[in-house]
C-alpha cells in the first residue's frame, strides 16, 4: 500500500510538471504567434522645438499603436481650366510614398454632391461663396470630416512616408516657420493646406458651423473659409481640448512665405522651374511634405 501511495504521489507531480511545461511554453515561448513581443529598447523620438515629447515602442522595427487616419489621401482640383501639367507631377509624388492608399481627386461636382447628399442644411452657404477657392475650402473639410484620412493642396508634394508621424494621433496638422495672425498656434502658422484627421473628429465641424454662422459675404476666402477663420477655429478647439498634434515646420511645411526672404532658393506663386523645385526640395533634408505656395486660386478673385 505505500508503494503505491508513494508512485500515485510521483505520478501526480509528474502531470503538474509537464501541465506546467507546456503552459509556459505556450504562454512564454518566442515561437507563439499569440505571444506579442516588445524590444526591450523604447525609442525616443524629441523634438526640441515641440511643444511636446513622444515616445513610440518599435516591434520588428515597425511602430506599436492605434492608426485611427484612414489609408486615404484626398487632392482637389476646381476648374474650369485644366489641370496643370506641373500639378500632376506633384500628385503623383503622393502615390509613390503611399501606394497602397486609396487616392481621391476631389473636383467641383464631386464636392457640391457629397455635400448636397450628406450635409444638405450646408449647400445653401456653399453655393452662394462668391469665388470657387471659397468652396474648395470649405470643401475639403467636409470630406476630411466624413471619410477621414490625409488631405494635400494639389502644390504640396509629398518627399517620403510619414504613416509613422500619424500613428496614436486622431488629427494632425504641420505647422509653417512664422506668424501671421494674432491668433496663430504657438508652433507657428498653421495652414489648412495640409492634415490629417479620423473620420468625425469634432474639430472640422466646429469649423463648419464657424463659416455656417458667419456673417462675412465679402470676397476675401482667407477670412471667409481660409486660414482666418480655420486658425480662430483651431486657437478656439485647443482651449478646450488637447487632441490636436501639431508638427514642426521642418516636417510638413518647410518652406514659408512668410520668410521667404530667407529662402531665397524657393519661390512662391508658381515661379519655379523645375530646376528650382529640385533645389528647393533638397533644401529641407528633414520634410516629409512640401508646399509651393502657388496660390492659383487668386486668378479667380475680383480686381
Amino acid at each position: 500500500m505505500k508503494n503505491a501511495a508513494r508512485y500515485a504521489i510521483i505520478f501526480l507531480f509528474g502531470c503538474l510538471a509537464v501541465f506546467f511545461v507546456q503552459f509556459v511554453h505556450e504562454n512564454h515561448s518566442p515561437w507563439n504567434p499569440r505571444m506579442k513581443l516588445v524590444s526591450p529598447s523604447v525609442v525616443r523620438n524629441i523634438d526640441n522645438n515641440s511643444s511636446s515629447n513622444t515616445t513610440t515602442l518599435k516591434l520588428d522595427s515597425q511602430e506599436v499603436g492605434v492608426n485611427r487616419i484612414p489609408k486615404i489621401i484626398h487632392q482637389c482640383w476646381y476648374g474650369p481650366a485644366p489641370f496643370p501639367k506641373k500639378a500632376i507631377n506633384w500628385t503623383r509624388t503622393w502615390k509613390q510614398c503611399f501606394p497602397d492608399w486609396e487616392y481621391k481627386l476631389w473636383n467641383e461636382v464631386s464636392n457640391r454632391k457629397l455635400i448636397k447628399t450628406y450635409y444638405p442644411w450646408f449647400l445653401q452657404r456653399y453655393d452662394k461663396f462668391p469665388v470657387n477657392i471659397m468652396r474648395g475650402d470649405a470643401a475639403r473639410y467636409f470630406y476630411i470630416y466624413h471619410y477621414g484620412g490625409v488631405y494635400a493642396d494639389h502644390d504640396t508634394l509629398c518627399l517620403k512616408p510619414f504613416e509613422h508621424l500619424l500613428v496614436n494621433h486622431s488629427i494632425v496638422f504641420g505647422a509653417m516657420k512664422g506668424r501671421s495672425m494674432s491668433f496663430d498656434a504657438p508652433e507657428g502658422h498653421v495652414t489648412n493646406s495640409f492634415f490629417a484627421s479620423e473620420p468625425k473628429h469634432p474639430f472640422w465641424m466646429e469649423l463648419i458651423v464657424r463659416m455656417l454662422k458667419s456673417p462675412y459675404t465679402g470676397n476675401d476666402p482667407g477670412t471667409a473659409t481660409g486660414p482666418w477663420i480655420f486658425s480662430k477655429a483651431l486657437m478656439d478647439y485647443r482651449k478646450r481640448h488637447n487632441d490636436i498634434k501639431v508638427y514642426h515646420y521642418k516636417y510638413f511645411n518647410p518652406f514659408s512665405w512668410i520668410y521667404k526672404h530667407s529662402m531665397p532658393q524657393c519661390k512662391d506663386f508658381n515661379r519655379m522651374s523645375a530646376k528650382e523645385e529640385e533645389a528647393c526640395k533638397k533644401s529641407f533634408p528633414e520634410a516629409y511634405v512640401i508646399g509651393f505656395h502657388t496660390k492659383m486660386w487668386r486668378k479667380e478673385l475680383p480686381p
